[in-house]
Order: C-alpha cells, then structure tokens, then sequence
C-alpha cells in the first residue's frame, strides 16, 4: 500500500497555489477543505468561487478511521486534502470519504510525497484503490529556499455511464 508520505510535509505557497488551481474552482461552486488549519488554500479556493459560492472546512479528526464524515454523498463540487491530512492514520479513508462526497461531476485534489523513486505509479494505484479515477499527477517543485517537491493530485469520483444508446456514423455520434 502507498501512504501520501511523511506526517509532515508542508508546502510552499507556489505549491498550495498549483494544488488549488488544479480543481478549476469556479463562482458559485461547494468546496470541502479536508485538514484544517492552512489559511491560504481555504483563502484561495474562497477567491475563486466567489461570494456565491462556499468553503467548509474540515479537520481530518472529523473523519474516523474507516469512517464516514457528516457530510452527505455528493455533496461538493470539488473536494481539497489539504496538507494535514498526511496527519490521519488511515489515508486510504480519507481518500474513499473525498471521493464520497464529491459530486458525480465534482473533482478531488491532494499533494503526495514523492516515494524514494519518483515513480509516480504508485501514487495513481493508491487513488485507483481508493476507488477514484482518472488520476492526473504531476511533480511540482517548491519555489522556497529548501521546499520538497510533491506530487499534485487530481482525481475524479466513479461515476456511472448514462443509460443511454448511442451509435457512431462516420465522424458523428447520434443518440439513438
């Protein structure tokens, strides 16, 4: 199994900046803050959708071992674990619960330490087992004087194909 890394791994803003700007936020959108206690993405995700939208945020403590948070299915639009999560004994959870929440069109993002390697396989079987898809990793380097680099990492929540029949003519796709 693949853990998101040590307990601590802070980011720098440059960092917090990419990880937020990887959920395309837009005004009007819910947005879940997992791990508490970082100003700047609860900062920067609330300038981004605005005044008509919302920012909730919560401690991974909200969220039991294997458990479920108060939150409702489906609930957000996009779903941030912040920094802090790396701080829950059962990351794999946190994961599942973001997933969870997270609107059938919503999307989720965290930041992993990189393993020894650098293989960023290992990350992707992590959110796969979580039970996410269509991963997108990148390796994001610090701009601050000793900042680690990390892997950002979007995600999406499983989401069943519509139940319609389509056919394909030539360059056309037309619904039967």
């Amino acid at each position: 199994m693949v853990t998101t890394g040590p307990p601590v791994h802070p980011l720098d803003a440059s960092q917090l900046r990419r990880l937020v700007g990887r959920l395309c936020l837009r005004p009007g959108e819910r947005v879940l803050l997992l791990g508490h206690g970082n100003e700047v993405l609860a900062r920067l995700a609330a300038y981004l959708v605005g005044p008509g939208g919302e920012v909730v945020e919560a401690g991974y403590d909200s969220l039991p071992p294997g458990g479920s948070s108060p939150f409702g299915a489906g609930e957000f639009d996009a779903v941030l674990a912040g920094p802090a999560t790396t701080l829950h004994p059962d990351q794999l959870s946190v994961l599942v619960e973001a997933g969870r929440v997270t609107a059938p069109t919503g999307r989720v993002a965290f930041a992993a330490v990189p393993p020894a390697d650098g293989d960023p396989a290992g990350v992707s079987a992590f959110v796969a087992q979580a039970g996410l898809r269509g991963t997108g990793v990148q390796l994001a380097a610090g701009t601050d004087p000793g900042a680690e680099p990390v892997f950002l990492v979007t995600a999406f929540p499983p989401r069943p194909l519509p139940a319609v029949g389509i056919r394909v003519d030539g360059d056309t796709i037309v619904r039967r």
